[in-house]
């Protein structure tokens, strides 16, 4: 279960991913807004799940909460940030399809990929935290989705691969 809090920090927070986003142009009163937030990360989740995405399965979204399948078996699965990678060419690879399924075939851009929003059920990642995901025809979009592949090229990097940022950006049918 995930609660947003209704509050002004994490309102301010949110405003640079709802400027420019038609499903917020309504929407005046902040409580109202966290609310529309809650619903959009429900249904970016839905998006990428069903383009074939481990993602936690959306269940409910109701007001400011969102209730979503538990990862972890006994306690909360790690995020990527906190387990000893095996097989870094194995989960880069996962990892990068997952990216470019995301965009390719959910057609939504995460907008804060990271290791800290990767969780590791096992040997499988999970995505996670897909409010901030925008469209792909959103006006930031395309930087977001720079700034995710940069995260994933970065973070690879320390485990010593040698990610091919071009290779990666070439595989996702970014709109020029």
């Amino acid at each position: 279960m995930k609660i947003y809090r209704v509050s002004t920090r994490t309102f301010k927070s949110l405003s640079k991913y709802i400027e420019g986003d038609p499903r917020f142009a309504s929407l005046k009163n902040q409580k109202h807004i966290i609310f529309a937030w809650a619903l959009r990360e429900f249904r970016n989740l839905k998006k990428a799940m069903d383009a074939g995405i481990r993602v936690p399965e959306p269940v409910n979204c109701t007001r400011n909460i969102l209730l979503m399948e538990y990862i972890g078996n006994g306690g909360p699965a790690p995020l990527l940030k906190d387990v000893k990678v095996e097989d870094p060419d194995r989960l880069f690879k996962l990892i990068t399809d997952m990216l470019v399924k995301l965009h390719n075939d959910a057609k939504l851009v995460h907008g804060d990929l990271s290791e800290f929003n990767i969780l590791m059920d096992g040997q499988v990642p999970v995505l996670i935290d897909f409010g901030q995901g925008v469209p792909i025809t959103h006006y930031n979009a395309k930087e977001w989705l720079e700034r995710d592949v940069d995260n994933v090229c970065r973070y690879f990097k320390k485990l010593g691969l040698e990610p091919d940022k071009a290779e990666i950006m070439e595989r996702l049918e970014v709109q020029q």
